[in-house]
């Protein structure tokens, strides 16, 4: 992705990379590492297992809290790489508030172009983390953003568009760009206006930049890849009535509770639905019974074992700036069908126009599902070319 930004003076430029958060893994920054261009990745909060000390320390604490630490942390990624604010990180998860997290955005960001000054490094930031560092960077440096999520402008828009088929009730109130003031809005918005480049890893989130006004000569499509080692197709295999899976949060956002809609009117009893969402807090009353079946938070073994063991992936996104678990299914060699507000398109190009349709076309998704709950034996002949399709998005693609 380096390359992709545009060329340099030095042959071998540095790097300031920030995000909030273990975003996609920390793909980032590990891209920029691998390829030794890492000068320092700015985050909230990162957890040093690898430290002599630290690491030992926390290497002993109890295993639900060790879990927790352990999602901050990637072998791939050194902590010597890393600034972070771990108090206001830590209290920020167990007093979460618009507040905290406006905060630690702000330090990271100011953190991120301070690091970035001081080194006369370049700085690739994550949207919404960037309003506060390119106010403080000169002319002169490379202003790099990745547009994590569709634009906030657009998406705004696209929530409050009175007309819409895709909320019930007031789901979208809940979306950080529902709830965040005008101000905050238009400063999350003016970031990709002021970059000199933003990357976007889908065709999805490149029309929401070009639907506010970034200039397309501006916008890069990177799409992230996949670590085909541990979303594997040889962990176990669909076998006896069909399975669907959805995986993500209980949101408006994700589609979900139109997806439950959609199952009941089919009231497939020969099908199964396993919804992985981390959470059965906002489930809802079904008439699916045991047809629906719901997980709590999994970890990455068994996600990537329930994935090998599904027909089908869905996912009715509204809008997603590429929605990873599309990928991950991919290389476990499992279909996907999923709304086009998503990087879908970009993932599908040749494949069959049934594993496709309109976001918030609810009739579409029901055809579509139907169709293949019928021919989940063709399904189950594809989970080769869903894998060797997954092959072509590799993590390396980001770093080169």
């Amino acid at each position: 992705m380096a390359d992709q930004m545009g060329s340099t003076a030095d042959s071998q430029p540095r790097w300031v990379v920030a995000h909030c958060g273990a975003r996609d893994q920390y793909q980032l920054p590990i891209s920029f590492h691998e390829v030794g261009q890492l000068y320092k990745f700015v985050t909230d909060w990162y957890t040093p297992l690898d430290s002599p000390i630290q690491g030992t320390l926390l290497k002993q604490a109890l295993p639900y809290h060790r879990s927790i630490l352990a999602r901050r942390h990637h072998t791939e990624l050194p902590s010597s790489f890393v600034k972070d604010f771990k108090l206001k990180g830590a209290l920020n998860r167990v007093f979460r508030t618009d507040e905290r997290e406006l905060e630690l955005d702000r330090l990271v960001g100011e953190s991120a172009a301070r690091l970035t000054s001081e080194s006369e490094s370049h700085l690739l930031i994550t949207s919404y983390n960037a309003w506060a560092a390119f106010p403080k960077l000169s002319k002169y440096t490379k202003k790099v953003l990745f547009q994590i999520h569709p634009h906030p402008w657009f998406l705004r828009e696209l929530y409050s568009t009175p007309e819409r088929k895709w909320d019930l009730g007031d789901g979208f109130k809940i979306e950080s760009e529902m709830r965040v003031s005008d101000e905050f809005l238009r400063r999350w918005g003016q970031e990709s206006l002021d970059a000199d480049i933003v990357v976007a890893a889908s065709s999805f989130t490149r029309k929401s930049l070009l639907h506010v006004g970034v200039k397309p000569e501006r916008i890069r499509v990177v799409p992230y890849g996949v670590d085909r080692l541990t979303f594997r197709n040889d962990v176990a295999s669909p076998s006896g009535k069909p399975k669907v899976l959805f995986v993500g949060q209980p949101t408006s956002r994700k589609g979900l509770w139109h997806l439950l809609e959609v199952w009941e009117q089919l009231a497939n009893q020969e099908a199964e639905l396993h919804i992985a969402s981390g959470s059965t807090a906002n489930k809802r009353d079904l008439r699916s019974g045991g047809s629906v079946i719901w997980y709590g938070r999994l970890d990455l073994s068994e996600l990537v074992e329930l994935m090998n063991r599904s027909d089908l992936l869905v996912l009715p996104a509204i809008a997603e700036g590429f929605a990873h678990v599309l990928l991950e299914a991919l290389s476990c060699g499992t279909p996907i069908l999923s709304s086009d507000a998503s990087a879908a398109p970009d993932l599908l190009k040749g494949w069959d126009e049934q594993f496709l349709f309109a976001a918030g076309d609810w009739d579409a998704l029901a055809s579509k599902l139907d169709y293949w709950l019928t021919n989940v034996d063709r399904l189950r002949k594809l989970r080769s070319s869903a894998r060797h399709l997954a092959e072509g998005f590799t993590r390396e693609r980001l770093g080169v």
